[in-house]
This record gives structure tokens, sequence and C-alpha cells, in this order.
């Protein structure tokens, strides 16, 4: 589930399109089983109005640093570990938000979708 960070969900009708935009830092908030989860996680339709990295950190720890370009682009984090009883997602951005024409907030990434696959081991 979403944590803080995330501004609220979007939608164009026209397209049927919906997607959120995240402030500086945004939190995924996971829950796992007893047991430790491997997973890949895939960002899909991600852009920014500024070219920037994304980081990408799991209970403290850095698992991926992913360029976001101004392009829509899908992103894919491998082999991302949840520990048993779960933990906080954190993407975090590096360069400064962008506070667009007509519109007060200032943005850090666009994702339109999020898959996460658990990986047998």
């Amino acid at each position: 589930r979403n944590g803080d960070g995330w501004y609220d969900l979007e939608y164009e009708p026209r397209t049927d399109h919906r997607w959120r935009w995240t402030g500086a830092d945004a939190e995924i908030h996971l829950e796992s089983t007893t047991r430790t989860l491997h997973t890949t996680w895939k960002f899909l339709r991600v852009h920014s109005l500024a070219p920037r990295d994304l980081q990408v950190w799991v209970a403290g720890r850095r698992v991926a640093t992913l360029a976001v370009g101004t392009g829509f682009s899908d992103l894919t984090v491998p082999d991302v570990t949840i520990p048993a009883g779960g933990a906080v997602l954190e993407l975090r951005t590096d360069a400064p938000l962008v506070v667009p024409p007509g519109d007060a907030r200032p943005l850090g990434v666009q994702i339109f979708g999020i898959e996460i696959t658990v990986e047998a081991r």
C-alpha cells in the first residue's frame, strides 16, 4: 500500500490511464508472510518533467538506482528481497522537484503502475 510522498490518483477518461506522481520521496509499505520473499519490481510508464535518478531502497538499504528521463519507459529492479514480516520500499529522487505551470505541486516521478513478481526459491 502507498505510504507518504504520493499525490492522489489521477485519471484520464479518454485513454483510461491512471497514474500517481511522487514528491521528493515516496513510500510503499510491503507486507510478507513469515518468510523472506525474493521479488522483481517493474515500474510501468515512468517519466519525470526533468531527468533524474530514482533510488530504490528496501528496509534502509539501497537496492537500485534508475535513470528516469522525460520520455516514458518501463524500469525493472530484479532480485529485491523483502524480509519476513514486511518492509518499507522507498523511492528517492536526486534532482530538484519541478512545479509545472498551472500546478502548485512540486513533482518528482510519474508512475502509471507497478508489477511485482515473486520468485520461487
